[in-house]
């Protein structure tokens, strides 16, 4: 009795050692289901352009790429970044590596992981993948609460935007790598208001002027357009007494940074003066009125861009309000 027991335990090791090569085997086939691995190549070259040049600044300019990769259904796939010295190479390409042959979109998120005052300031939606989807893919603007209002008075992290609509990856071992082009704006832009009087006789103090730009742009969508009625009023980062060239007195000068501008949005750039805030003596649609004082007449390459993509190109914008004895001349700026 005792030696057929022992055989039976034989036999049931026996058994069980066949049985655990065929395991791995089936948890081996399951893993690579459901993470293959390609070997397929394609690389993203990114260009950024401005005014009034119109020359490539991407090496210049950009410290860190982000780019989101989409299926032929919208939902993602992966983010492909880098950052660093190696994007100020002449021949930097962003490598997009290990997707399965087929049709992608992209979108190109650039700066997020740029400083000013040691802080980005932009962050994009947590994305997982293969369950989160393009509509998705929203990058937000830190702000502040203050008095009931939300504040933006930061020198804003400079950031890039750039999509495309295709991408096609080829077949495993491909003999051409295929490259692509993303053309970038800049999404922030610099506002330098300038108070000057024309009657030469004392310098403007700085502490006078309230100036206040509100638009709805702290978030931006997967189309880089502002979502949502998140209202932000800017305030200046920078404000200075600043002695101009030509003149005896000195003028105040103030710096805000802004998120994207939208030519027919609904923002408002006011002015006013500490001892009359009942009335303010500077009150304009600032983007449209920056769209107007932008004539392709006046800005070489303006041609044959619209009135949103000559907004797009400028990245900094000059207004002068003109005083005279303390009292504006015209309510409306000048621009250039």
């Amino acid at each position: 009795m005792n030696k057929f027991f022992k055989n039976v335990k034989v036999m049931a090791y026996l058994l069980s050692m066949l049985f655990i090569p065929a395991l791995i085997s089936c948890s081996d086939e399951n893993d690579s289901v459901k993470d293959p691995v390609y070997d397929t190549h394609a690389e993203i070259k990114f260009l950024f352009e401005e005014s009034p040049e119109f020359k490539d600044e991407f090496a210049d300019k950009v410290k860190s790429v982000a780019l989101y990769v989409f299926d032929e259904n919208e939902v993602f796939v992966k983010v492909y970044e880098d950052s660093g010295e190696i994007l100020s190479k002449e021949d930097y390409k962003l490598a997009v590596d290990g997707l399965a042959p087929g049709k992608y979109s992209c979108i190109a998120w650039c700066g997020l992981k740029d400083k000013n005052d040691g802080k980005s300031y932009f962050t994009v939606s947590d994305m997982k993948e293969g369950v989160s989807t393009r509509q998705e893919l929203v990058c937000r603007m830190s702000t502040t609460e203050s008095a009931g209002e939300t504040i933006s008075d930061a020198d804003l992290n400079d950031l890039f935007y750039g999509s495309l609509d295709e991408i096609v990856i080829p077949e495993e071992n491909a003999l051409q790598t295929s490259i692509y082009t993303i053309s970038l704006i800049q999404d922030t832009k610099e506002l330098e208001i300038v108070i000057t009087d024309v009657a030469e006789k004392e310098s403007l103090n700085p502490s006078d002027y309230i100036i206040r730009y509100e638009d709805n742009n702290s978030i931006l969508g997967w189309d880089n357009n502002p979502t949502g009625n998140d209202k932000v009023c800017y305030l200046p980062y920078s404000v200075e007494e600043v002695q101009l060239e030509g003149r005896f007195n000195k003028s105040v000068v103030a710096k805000l940074k802004v998120n994207r501008l939208i030519f027919g949005s609904n923002n408002t750039l006011t002015i006013y003066h500490k001892d009359d805030l009942d009335s303010p003596r500077v009150r304009i649609p600032l983007v449209d009125y920056i769209a107007i004082n932008l004539h392709p007449y006046l800005y070489p390459g303006f041609e044959n861009l619209s009135r949103q993509e000559r907004i797009d190109v400028t990245n900094k914008f000059e207004m002068t309000c003109y005083l005279h004895n303390h009292s504006f001349v015209s309510n409306l700026p000048t621009v250039k």
